[in-house]
């Protein structure tokens, strides 16, 4: 569903090159045929894995399996469902469809009570997710907490509570809060591209400016992956590395990562260093 979201952003931006019965088209029978099998009426929440993780990977306890993970209800897709929703609401109005425009507009309506009601704590923070039988997890996800107060599904004093409490670090923010037991890269660890979502939320929120930190965090990753405790050329030149493992800040994965790339060009617009065209 992240290509509704970016392609609904694409036209608003750029309406020289909309093309919305495409969109509308497009997205439409997308959702039809491939997001909504996933709905679950007796909660109002869709089924998925959690956005940016793989399945079956440290982000999830020990012994979960592909149907395990897949049918859980995450706070950050359904987040990105919301999304997806709204920007269909959008395209069909373009298209001149009102109808439908409102219909998609309800769903999305609904969809945004059943996230408050299943996946919002009781402290106004946001679980991780909800598994299949059920359980609420007691854990967090910067990508949760980030798309629920980017995309509006919280605002004002409930958007500072859900995020005022997420821990930040030289290393960056975690993936997720507390760790799970698994250790690995998607549980223990900060992303750069995750960092800058969660940084622009806490901006949304409190209304300070994170781009001096936010480029401080990116900044890190591009030294080496040594062990600063083996090697003396820790620190040195490198480019958009992927991951920093936590708690140790140990830099890791791809020397050449384009989505730390992509956090970096954010970094840039926001602190209006550069203008797009």
């Amino acid at each position: 569903m992240v290509w509704i979201w970016a392609v609904d952003d694409l036209f608003k931006s750029h309406p020289e090159v909309a093309d919305w019965k495409w969109f509308y088209y497009n997205g439409k029978k997308n959702f039809d045929e491939l997001y909504a099998p996933w709905f679950d009426k007796t909660d109002g929440l869709y089924k998925a894995q959690n956005t940016f993780h793989d399945l079956q990977s440290s982000a999830y306890p020990k012994g979960y399996s592909q149907a395990d993970c897949v049918l859980l209800k995450s706070t950050s897709t359904n987040c990105l469902y919301y999304k997806a929703l709204l920007s269909l609401a959008n395209a069909a109005k373009k298209c001149n469809l009102p109808e439908e425009s409102k219909a998609w507009n309800q769903k999305a309506k609904a969809l945004k009570v059943a996230i408050l009601k299943e996946l919002k704590l009781p402290d106004g923070t946001f679980t991780y997710y909800k598994d299949r039988y059920g359980k609420v997890m007691p854990n967090q996800h910067n990508l949760g907490t980030a798309f629920a107060i980017i995309l509006g599904i919280v605002e004002g004093k409930e958007a500072k509570k859900a995020i005022e409490n997420y821990p930040t670090s030289e290393f960056g923010t975690p993936l997720q809060y507390p760790f799970m037991e698994n250790n690995g890269d998607h549980n223990q660890a900060s992303w750069p591209f995750c960092d800058t979502f969660f940084l622009i939320a806490k901006e949304i929120a409190n209304g300070k400016d994170y781009t001096g930190y936010n480029a401080a965090l990116l900044a890190r990753t591009m030294g080496t992956k040594l062990d600063p405790k083996k090697s003396p050329e820790w620190g040195g030149f490198g480019s958009f590395h992927e991951k920093v493992q936590l708690p140790s800040g140990l830099i890791s994965g791809s020397g050449s990562q384009l989505w730390t790339s992509a956090a970096f060009m954010n970094i840039c617009l926001r602190a209006n260093l550069v203008e797009l065209h």
